[in-house]
């Protein structure tokens, strides 16, 4: 699977959608569940007794659900290789992630770019 279609399956929830399917070989009722779970949800904010008008969740999961562990779980699935394939060591424990790049102070042909 490419960077690319990784940075979009985190914008994106039908790509996310199909990216289960791909990726993770989820199909048919399991595949629409996710897919009626992660699309078409609205969110809010409420601040002192104020709630503000609704709009699309076009991001994440919604906190304290019962898909977010397995949500994170396979969307980081492939992130150590990822790491790996570009010269960064990677190390992962539940819910954390601490990437290192190692390099001489005087080699001055490093050069670290960060995707936006």
């Amino acid at each position: 699977m490419s960077d690319a279609i990784i940075k979009a399956s985190t914008y994106c929830p039908e790509t996310r959608v199909q990216w289960l399917n791909l990726v993770c070989y989820i199909r048919g009722t399991e595949l629409q569940w996710f897919r009626s779970y992660m699309t078409g949800r609205t969110e809010h904010a409420l601040f002192m007794d104020v709630k503000s008008m609704a709009r699309t969740a076009e991001y994440g999961v919604p906190q304290g659900s019962v898909l977010g562990p397995l949500l994170f779980v396979l969307y980081t699935a492939d992130l150590e290789l990822i790491a790996r394939r570009h010269g960064v060591e990677a190390h992962f424990y539940a819910d954390d992630s601490q990437m290192y790049i190692f390099s001489k102070p005087s080699d001055s042909t490093l050069r670290l770019q960060f995707a936006t």
